[in-house]
């Protein structure tokens, strides 16, 4: 039993610990309560603990859960600096969310405030991510990542341009292993790594997919929502589901309600750029063009605690292993067209 104070609130809360590997590569310790290292556990590759850990996550939950007042006087998310401990105090509307500080040896101290908070131990988990040295040459795009029967299929794109739909399709309709949605770490030999994240997956992709059931019971997204309930609930209720948004649902269920696995990483054989079109289409292009088009989607590796959005990031790929990684164009309108038209690779 851990107890403290921070900001005038009492933390007091049974703790136990689990080892999370990265690929392999390197692990890291997480000190928390047992549903919140299971929540954890729902976005974290399980992997077979082969290294010694090198830093560990600390987090410090209240006796009592606070509920977060939608108060719109104030902003929907702002952080600041604590002048006195150095750490990031994140805000939602006027409710204290949770505060993380980094300390020396990896060190990350947490406190949360609302039950269940998941993406506090993941922003913990990319920053030491993106600063390990093993990760040093690795590079960060902005894409999908599916293992399908034994060739790794990369989806890249910028925002809204259908990759996570893509990415659904192959998982529903092909039983595409899921390896990470939204992000992709790249090594020089073109292993692509998954990037530790909640998925979150259009509300018109959800509608239209094996993902159904969720609009009807939002606790089956084992998820923190980053969309107001209530918002969420209007959405659903109106049937205003071609809109700019969605659900966050774990990794683990996201994967369980597709009937497929996951996994940490794989080799990238083909790279698929898809757009949202009114007609479907599908065309290869040289591999020359393809490495050029996914070094303008790479994206900034933040080695700060800010929860500000990853920053688009021209990358080069010089180097980088070529084989006979294939390249392609997708134009489609949306998941039920991919159903209707029958793409397959």
């Amino acid at each position: 039993m851990r107890t403290g104070r921070q900001g005038g609130l009492c933390w007091a809360i049974k703790m136990t610990e689990r080892i999370f590997d990265f690929c392999e590569r390197f692990s890291i310790r997480v000190r928390a309560s047992d549903p919140l290292l299971e929540r954890i556990a729902g976005n974290i590759q399980i992997g077979k603990k082969s290294v010694s850990p090198s830093g560990l996550i600390e987090i410090h939950e209240p006796e009592k859960y606070e509920t977060i007042t939608k108060d719109k006087r104030y902003p929907y998310l702002t952080t600041k600096i604590n002048p006195v401990t150095g750490a990031f105090e994140y805000y939602r509307y006027n409710t204290f969310v949770r505060s993380i500080r980094a300390g020396e040896g990896n060190f990350y101290d947490v406190h949360v405030n609302v039950q269940g908070d998941e993406t506090a131990a993941l922003i913990c988990f990319r920053n030491f991510c993106n600063s390990h040295p093993l990760l040093a040459d690795a590079k960060l795009v902005h894409a999908t990542l599916v293992n399908l029967d034994g060739e790794g299929i990369l989806m890249s794109g910028d925002t809204r341009s259908g990759k996570t739909t893509l990415m659904v399709y192959l998982m529903q309709q092909f039983k595409a292993g899921l390896i990470s949605e939204d992000n992709v770490y790249l090594e020089r030999n073109m292993e692509g790594l998954y990037f530790p994240k909640v998925p979150r997956i259009r509300f018109s992709t959800i509608r239209d997919s094996c993902l159904s059931p969720l609009l009807i019971n939002l606790e089956q997204t084992d998820a923190t929502q980053y969309w107001d309930i209530d918002s969420i609930e209007k959405v659903v209720a109106q049937g205003t589901l071609d809109i700019d948004g969605g659900l966050a649902i774990s990794r683990r269920k996201l994967a369980e309600m597709c009937g497929v696995g996951t996994l940490g990483s794989t080799k990238v054989d083909k790279v698929i750029f898809p757009w949202y079109s009114q007609e479907l289409s599908f065309k290869e292009i040289g591999q020359e063009e393809g490495f050029k088009m996914l070094e303008k989607i790479g994206r900034e590796k933040k080695r700060d605690l800010d929860p500000r959005d990853i920053e688009p990031e021209v990358i080069n790929l010089s180097g980088f292993e070529r084989r006979n990684i294939r390249f392609y164009r997708l134009g489609f309108g949306g998941f039920k067209e991919l159903v209707s038209g029958g793409f397959a690779l």
